[in-house]
């Protein structure tokens, strides 16, 4: 009698799909980027208005993906406006209104979701390490734009 066939691969998992280790190692690899771009926007922005290449403020290109999220939580803010009986009728007074109320959610936002995806990860040191880490980044750069935003003369926010 011939030995039972065994399947040398396993066809239980569809091609393609992510193993578990395989979404925690892109888990921390995300965690480990943002931390990175984090230190570097913290420790570039006290310097963004000192250094200037023609009219651009060099430090402050590290800044962009905040301006940019900024820029877009504001718009979604402004859009809010008439149905909650804020609009002023005019674009200045609506976007002093909402400059704060975007700053706010600019530097909760991001920390939050990806403390969110460190749910996932498995429990353990490097677990508890990363959302630490995260939390104390997401903290300092916190201050660090706000205390920006209320002193420099260069308006990126």
């Amino acid at each position: 009698m011939p030995a039972p066939y065994k399947p040398t691969t396993d066809l239980s998992k569809p091609p393609g799909s992510c193993s578990k280790s395989g979404s925690q190692h892109w888990i921390v690899g995300c965690s480990i980027c943002y931390c990175i771009y984090y230190v570097t926007s913290i420790v570039t922005l006290p310097f963004a208005d000192d250094v200037w290449i023609g009219e651009l403020p060099v430090f402050a290109i590290v800044q962009w993906p905040k301006a940019w999220l900024n820029s877009t939580i504001q718009g979604f803010f402004i859009s809010l406006l008439p149905s909650l009986g804020l609009d002023s009728g005019s674009a200045s007074p609506d976007r002093i209104l909402t400059s704060s109320w975007a700053l706010t959610a600019t530097v909760v936002l991001p920390p939050l979701l990806m403390l969110c995806v460190l749910r996932f990860l498995r429990k353990g040191r490097l677990k508890t390490l990363l959302v630490r880490l995260v939390v104390a980044i997401a903290l300092l750069d916190a201050a660090v734009t706000c205390w920006f935003d209320s002193t420099s003369r260069l308006s990126i926010f």
